[in-house]
């Protein structure tokens, strides 16, 4: 069995006259801006600096690591005409690629030392 009985009576002034809290007044200038708005600026502006710096740092990196694998140009043994020596210099250069002027077996095939004309 289940009884339920209402009164409201009993609360009309439990609680005693509370006071009614009132909005407070926004200043009218117009001209203050919210602590939201100056820590969302902030931390805006710290994170483009921050991947701003990052992206510096990885195009150096990146720029430094192109000039390292780059061959320089300027080096003599890129001009075509460094390279070319007629087949009878080499065989005189290598004493008719003898054995005893062989280095050694490379992937293009015997590797001989030689002694050019002019002593190079």
């Amino acid at each position: 069995v289940c009884f339920f009985r209402w009164d409201g009576s009993e609360f009309l002034g439990a609680f005693g006259d509370t006071p009614s809290i009132s909005p407070q007044e926004s200043p009218s200038d117009g001209k203050t801006i919210s602590t939201g708005a100056i820590v969302a600026i902030v931390v805006s502006v710290v994170v483009f600096v921050v991947v701003l710096a990052l992206g510096l740092v990885i195009w150096k990196r990146r720029l430094s690591y192109k000039t390292i694998l780059r061959p320089q140009t300027h080096d003599d043994m890129t001009s075509p005409q460094s390279l070319q020596f007629d087949f009878t210099t080499i065989e005189a250069a290598t004493d008719n690629f003898s054995r005893n002027n062989k280095l050694g077996q490379g992937g293009f095939g015997e590797v001989y030392k030689g002694m050019l004309p002019n002593e190079t």
